[in-house]
């Protein structure tokens, strides 16, 4: 390449490099995403959780029995707190708004911190900006942070441990080393996988405090400093326990329903499970939610950073800024494969990847009616995407000629998925839809404010929330009081009831249909049924 040449790639790379221009570009991909997937039939509501994820936010301040014992205890609650503050408005409501409002904006540093992680560990500005590429244009991080999903979030909390604990290693600031500690912090109160990058984190901090004081037997700074990253990076946990403890009179009450009180989510499913199809089902939903082409570049990258670990740590040179990155993301991998394998994540059963596969129609093959009852599921791989992106700007980094070749691989897996039927990539956003419940439609058109509504939000969130009534209109298993006495005597707050008959989990249909059927049909008349099993009745 020619000195002019040279010369001005130099100047392109350092105006990208720049942060103000970085965060510009990544806010409107934020923004354009968010208008796409809106626009575009409302996907941004798609996904159930993210639907749910909004009312729980609304039910703090509109409810019967407003207050934070309206979060729940299953779903970890910051995100759905951050949402508060935009959640009283029925349009940001009802848009989804209030929730992408969240993700955006933790897609937006997440991506820049990515890129800054990069730098950090490689000191190479073309190798930052390639990672920073490939977290910005997977489809599936730009559906979930178009959304009120927990994914961007966690994502967020994910890289900025990574940024804090690699600054931390490469210049022992202690406001690094709690800075890191604060986000694993935010990583457990937004995904209980965060559990699992405390872990690696401990053990990162560990293994360097060791290298650092063992020579010199000064274990009481060991001590003392994982004991001080602990308290703060635990703390989460001890305050989702603590409102268990006072909500549900149980500090571990989450663990109780998340697994169902024997120790697995899907006990079916987890007997069948052993370590090797984990790994392998695992692995799969990565590289579908990664890409074909990025994921094994990045298994290159990551084989890499693992042999210039070893040399240097041979040669006694300084290996520190590598050790966050190798030992999180090891630990985090086998640990979701650990807890895919016992049931915590749910299944996602699919043919094994082939060739044929690839160069099908899109889709096909996973739109069957085998797996489209669990496709959401397969998100779940997407939670490796900061790990194997930096493994790819580890594996540019090491000559300039590497990069642009990856680069252009990069580029092309890009392409595939709006240009092509190749299938490099599992876009999410294809196999969802935001559908309109036909009974919420009738509801909507024919309830004039009388009366209260008894319905179970477990099965029936998308009928409340297509009903676009405040949640102070509903009696459900929130209200405490109110939805006890309901179950067994309807007609003494409730002028309405709904029920689901072909679903599980309405747990109205299920306490009428024990004991109380005749009492529902005495005091009530149906005033609407339809084949999709509703059943809306009102009071004589």
């Amino acid at each position: 390449m020619f000195p002019r040449q040279k010369n001005s790639m130099k100047r392109i790379a350092k105006l990208f490099y720049s942060d103000k221009i970085l965060i510009f570009l990544t806010i409107c991909i934020s923004l354009i995403s968010f208008c796409y997937f809106y626009f575009h039939g409302q996907q941004n509501l798609s996904y159930g959780d993210a639907i749910s994820r909004l009312n729980i936010a609304r039910k703090i301040i509109d409810s019967i029995t407003p207050g934070f014992g309206q979060l729940g205890a299953i779903w970890l609650p910051f995100p759905t707190v951050l949402m508060i503050p935009f959640i009283w408005s029925d349009f940001l409501w009802h848009s989804g708004i209030a929730g992408a409002i969240i993700s955006g904006t933790a897609f937006i540093f997440g991506a820049v911190y990515l890129k800054k992680t990069m730098y950090l560990i490689t000191k190479d500005t073309a190798a930052s900006l390639l990672v920073w590429l490939i977290f910005v244009t997977n489809i599936n991080v730009l559906f979930f942070q178009s959304m009120a999903m927990s994914e961007s979030f966690f994502l967020f909390s994910v890289i900025m441990t990574l940024y804090f604990l690699s600054k931390w290693m490469l210049d022992q600031e202690i406001t690094n080393y709690l800075l890191a500690a604060f986000f694993v912090m935010l990583g457990t109160l937004t995904r209980y996988e965060g559990y699992f990058v405390l872990v690696g984190s401990l053990v990162t901090i560990s293994i360097c405090l060791i290298m650092q004081n063992v020579r010199n037997k000064n274990f009481p700074k060991i001590e003392g400093m994982i004991l001080l990253f602990l308290s703060v990076a635990s703390y989460g946990i001890f305050l989702w326990c603590l409102y268990c403890l006072i909500f549900f009179k149980n500090p571990f009450h989450w663990l109780s329903l998340y697994s169902g009180g024997d120790g697995t989510l899907i006990p079916s499913a987890s007997q069948q499970r052993n370590l090797l199809n984990s790994f392998s089902s695992y692995t799969q939903i990565t590289i579908w939610m990664c890409g074909i082409v990025v994921f094994f570049l990045g298994l290159i990258g990551y084989l890499m950073l693992i042999i210039t670990f070893i040399k240097d740590l041979l040669k006694k040179h300084d290996i520190s800024r590598y050790l966050p990155l190798i030992t999180i993301s090891t630990l985090l991998f086998f640990l979701l494969i650990y807890g895919y394998q016992k049931g915590y994540i749910p299944p996602v059963d699919f043919e094994s990847i082939t060739l044929q596969h690839i160069l099908s129609k899109k889709f096909d093959f996973f739109l069957s009616n085998s797996i489209q009852s669990n496709i959401p599921n397969i998100r779940y791989g997407i939670e490796m995407l900061p790990f194997i992106a930096l493994f790819v700007g580890f594996f540019a980094s090491r000559a300039r000629i590497l990069f642009f070749m990856i680069l252009l691989l990069v580029v092309f897996q890009i392409y595939t998925n709006y240009q092509t039927s190749l299938l490099l990539q599992f876009s999410i956003p294809y196999a969802a839809r935001y559908n309109i419940l036909p009974a919420a439609v009738w509801f909507q058109s024919h309830y004039t404010g009388d009366g209260l509504i008894l319905i179970s939000d477990n099965a029936n969130e998308d009928f409340m929330f297509e009903t676009g009534l405040s949640y102070n209109h509903f009696i459900y298993e929130g209200t405490r009081e109110y939805w006890r006495t309901s179950l067994t005597n309807p007609s003494k707050y409730a002028d309405w009831v709904v029920i689901q008959t072909k679903l599980s989990g309405d747990f109205v249909y299920d306490s009428m249909k024990l004991t109380n059927f005749a009492m529902l049909k005495k005091q009530f008349r149906l005033v609407y049924s339809d084949n999709k099993g509703y059943e809306i009745y009102r009071r004589i």
